[in-house]
């Protein structure tokens, strides 16, 4: 599980949306740089991430970057995921 974990966490980097066949989706949103006038402080850009149950469908973007780390087949992948 923690393996698949760490899927996830090198796939938002690059991605705004990776999805868990099955369970959901983490969608990441980004946050422009602001100005805190209360604080008199910049806040740099950011991101902030959420989950969607409703989206469940495998697109492959997990699946396959398990198959490729681990040198196995896109199915064997996606039984482990699984």
């Amino acid at each position: 599980m923690n393996e698949i974990i760490r899927h996830i966490e090198y796939l938002l980097v690059a991605n705004d949306c990776v999805v868990i066949p099955g369970l959901g989706a983490v969608i990441a949103h980004t946050l422009p740089a602001r100005y805190d006038s209360s604080r008199h402080t910049f806040i740099p850009p950011s991101r902030v991430f959420s989950f969607n149950a409703s989206l469940d469908h495998n697109d492959g973007l997990l699946v396959s970057s398990v198959a490729r780390s681990k040198s196995i087949t896109f199915e064997a992948a996606r039984e482990m995921v699984a």
